[in-house]
């Protein structure tokens, strides 16, 4: 017998739809549903891209841990303008869930001191992360006339991290497959965004969407001439 200690919350969303049989995971906890669509599109665009909204700006500022980030009060208006405003309404309805509830949850997980999760590990592998839990998002804006300038300043942010250089000029640690190539582009790119969007593999057709183009030049401009926390702020209002 031997304790294991863990945070307070847990959810494990199952798709009922076995072949023959199932235990029945109920009992200790799992919930069942017909489609797990509604859910992994919650934990995709309010952990994951929130966890990112956090790393890559986070980061340029000089945070080194998560629990930093979330607890920082600067940062709590950008958290809430990037959930609340711009991201829970492209999440739509989930079947059981308080989405106020769930999005309270996870600012009180992120804010545990005692987790101590590294920046730079919510910052490792961009080049899948920004495509999986971003930009379909903004391509959902885009799409429904909503703003889009929280959820802009991730990609903006995450682009400024490439260049592996902070505003201090320390390294910074690209850990990503595409580590190389992404340092190039920024190296030659910096704030302009149409060297970044010539990599369709990442970014498909949006270089081709004037408003995306224009915020994220706007964003990239202003990481690099007023710095990370100045463009904090700009997302902020």
């Amino acid at each position: 017998m031997c304790p294991v200690v863990s945070e307070a919350f847990t959810q494990w969303v199952i798709e009922d739809n076995f072949a023959a049989g199932r235990p029945e995971l109920e009992k200790v906890g799992a919930q069942f549903v017909e489609d797990v669509t509604p859910f992994e599109k919650m934990k995709i665009r309010l952990l994951n891209a929130t966890h990112s909204a956090m790393g890559y700006l986070g980061y340029l500022i000089g945070y080194r841990y998560i629990n930093e980030v979330a607890q920082a009060p600067e940062y709590q208006k950008y958290l809430s303008n990037f959930m609340d405003v711009e991201m829970t309404p492209l999440v739509g309805a989930v079947p059981g869930v308080d989405l106020d509830w769930y999005k309270k949850s996870l600012l009180e997980r992120f804010s545990n001191a005692d987790i101590r999760d590294t920046v730079l590990r919510i910052c490792s592998g961009g080049s899948a992360k920004i495509p999986g839990f971003i930009l379909p998002a903004i391509q959902d804006a885009l799409k429904q006339e909503k703003s889009i300038r929280a959820l802009t300043c991730v990609v903006a942010s995450w682009l400024r991290f490439c260049l592996a250089e902070d505003e201090n000029g320390q390294a910074i640690p690209i850990e990503d497959v595409l580590a190389s190539k992404l340092t190039e582009v920024a190296k030659k790119a910096k704030a302009n965004p149409k060297p970044y969007l010539e990599m369709r593999d990442i970014f498909g057709n949006l270089g081709e969407n004037d408003k995306f183009v224009t915020e994220l030049g706007f964003l990239l401009k202003s990481l690099y001439e007023d710095g990370a926390k100045a463009t904090l702020e700009l997302c902020s209002k």
